[in-house]
């Protein structure tokens, strides 16, 4: 018996869809990565700015706030 596309495509998205719950909730570690994570996503459905340019953007704003929050979860030695 065949499986058809519409079945195939919905266990795709849904396969993809637990991935990213998983490594947010593995990435998302306190209030700061939170807040990148909403401003990131609220620019992104307000304009069209490109993917690229987003993730340095946002890695500058990590690499200023850590050495100012000093998170404890971060797994760096």
């Amino acid at each position: 018996m065949a499986v058809r596309r519409p079945a195939k495509r919905a266990a795709a998205i849904g396969t993809i869809l637990e991935a990213c719950i998983l490594l947010g909730c593995i990435a998302i570690g306190d209030w700061l990565t939170a807040l990148i994570g909403l401003v990131s996503l609220a620019v992104l459905f307000k304009w069209k700015v490109n993917n690229p340019l987003l993730i340095p953007a946002t890695a500058v704003v990590g690499l200023i706030a850590y050495p100012l929050l000093q998170p404890g979860w971060v797994m760096v030695k």
